[in-house]
């Protein structure tokens, strides 16, 4: 089973990166420019810093252990490509889990076949590892904890790989406490309080650590990433907390995956009574990490942040309706169906918008990095973070505010128009490569708009907006960076153009 899932996974996988090679013209990419922020804090921890700027401390990823994970190979030519490599490691872990999951449920061998293949491409493994984020990998560790809880239950015994799974679920993501902490519980329970509190205490460590980290250097226990992000700090920043997490968990549960979710999470504890004993507790334990995640994580951002749970919960699922129902047929065709339904929702976006996205972030985030690298050479100002400061001598301010807690902050606040003056004025950074509608209101009254970097007949696949605007803060600024737009206009690939504004159609003449 585990090597008919690896060869689904795999094979998923290499089929995305094919596809996504073509569309981009036989050039790299990833589909997220996020890759390359937890990149640039890579680059730091190597030289012995933290955040995207060299002496600037900043939570901007959300995984405690992700930029760690890329800190080797900084400043090769080979360290780009570190997260493929690690994301192709951690899909063939999971891919082995779960076909170890299956087989141990107990199903028939065409059953078990059905459910060994269909699982990875249907619960988007492939689609996940191919955006080159730590979800892959938590996802991993996330089975990990499934199969180590089997093995308990069924055996009594705790394996190494349960022991991994519980710390590295965490350490990975913080919502793995979630399924971590349920899966202890479940420990707790069966009277090994001593060997639940033992690795309670390996998975909490890790995450205190990092938070006691980040507050050494000055910043949120909180990482900065989580709270630019948090529905409740932003959209509905109106909100009370409860009010909020009220708000986030009906849209959660309106999604497909949520419902799917929601399904489970009842189908699971009703298969759990239906078995008795431990497995009644295992599916409580399931049905609480998925209430959880409903309830205070998010969904469908490339539809990576629900996929841990996703997984989690079909293949706990898988687990309990094998010991509830054995040999019945429907036993297997309620995950099943569930799997089919999702792989049709998550693979007619990953294969469209998923696979347009390297195309598209070459032509934009990789151009911006070209012009500031090798054409401003100075300090500049964003709202898409990742592939601007990675490898980039020059200082970044993040005007979104995942490493910035003053830009994220006064975002938040309301406030006034051009609020994004005394930021920039504060690091000496005199050009901006912004949304506008994202931060519209952050341009001040002096800046001068350069011009628009434009995709030109291109799907924006998942990146936010088709076009990025270039502002400087004064004429002054505009006059002097005017003809190095020159040359980046005319260097620039097919699929993109520059439209330069009446200033610097000008010569930059204007006052």
């Amino acid at each position: 089973m585990s090597l008919a899932a690896m060869a689904a996974g795999l094979g998923g996988f290499v089929l995305l990166q094919v596809v996504a090679w073509l569309r981009a013209g036989g050039v790299f990419e990833y589909p997220l420019d996020d890759v390359y922020i937890h990149l640039a804090i890579g680059e730091q921890i190597a030289r012995g810093g933290y955040g995207v700027n060299a002496g600037e401390p900043a939570s901007a990823g959300s995984s405690p252990l992700y930029p760690f994970l890329l800190a080797p190979l900084a400043g090769s030519s080979l360290h780009r490509f570190l997260p493929l490599a690690l994301n192709l490691a951690g899909l063939a872990v999971a891919c082995w889990i779960w076909g170890r999951i299956v087989a141990r449920a107990g199903f028939g061998r065409r059953t078990g076949l059905a459910l060994a293949v269909l699982g990875p491409l249907g619960l988007n493994m492939a689609g996940v590892a191919f955006l080159g984020m730590e979800h892959g990998l938590h996802a991993a560790a996330s089975l990990a904890v499934l199969l180590g809880l089997q093995r308990f239950l069924d055996e009594g015994r705790i394996d190494p790989i349960f022991v991994a799974g519980v710390v590295l679920a965490p350490a990975l993501r913080l919502e793995g406490l979630a399924l971590s902490g349920a899966a202890l519980l479940v420990v707790l329970i069966a009277g090994r309080w001593r060997a639940a509190l033992v690795m309670g205490a390996f998975a909490a460590a890790p995450v205190a650590g990092f938070m006691a980290f980040l507050a050494q250097n000055g910043l949120e226990p909180v990482p900065n990433s989580v709270s630019a992000k948090l529905v409740a700090t932003s959209t509905l920043a109106h909100l009370s907390w409860l009010e909020a997490t009220l708000a986030g968990l009906a849209y959660n549960v309106m999604t497909l995956p949520g419902v799917i979710l929601v399904a489970v999470a009842a189908v699971a504890g009703w298969a759990g009574r239906r078995a008795g004993g431990s497995w009644r507790v295992m599916s409580s334990a399931l049905i609480l990490a998925i209430v959880a995640h409903l309830a205070f994580g998010q969904m469908n951002w490339a539809n990576r942040y629900e996929h841990y749970i996703v997984v989690a919960a079909l293949a706990g699922l898988i687990l309990i309706l094998g010991r509830a129902a054995p040999g019945r047929w429907w036993s297997a065709a309620v995950p099943l169906s569930a799997i089919v339904v999702l792989g049709g929702y998550y693979n007619s976006d990953v294969l469209t918008d998923g696979t347009a996205s390297p195309r598209a972030l070459h032509l934009q985030q990789a151009q911006m990095a070209h012009f500031v690298r090798t054409e401003l050479k100075q300090p500049v100002a964003v709202n898409d973070l990742g592939r601007v400061s990675y490898a980039n001598p020059h200082y970044v301010l993040d005007l979104w505010g995942l490493a910035s807690p003053e830009a994220l902050a006064t975002r938040l606040s309301r406030p006034a128009r051009g609020w994004a003056g005394p930021l920039m004025a504060q690091h000496n950074v005199r050009v901006a490569l912004i949304y506008d509608r994202w931060l519209g209101r952050a341009v001040g009254e002096t800046w001068v708009k350069l011009g628009k970097l434009r995709l030109d007949g291109v799907s924006k696949g998942f990146i936010a907006e088709q076009a990025v605007t270039f502002y400087a803060t004064t004429p002054k600024a505009a006059r002097e960076v005017a003809p190095s737009l020159e040359d980046f206009a005319a260097d620039l690939p097919e699929g993109a153009t520059f439209s330069s504004s009446e200033f610097t159609e000008a010569g930059g003449l204007g006052s």
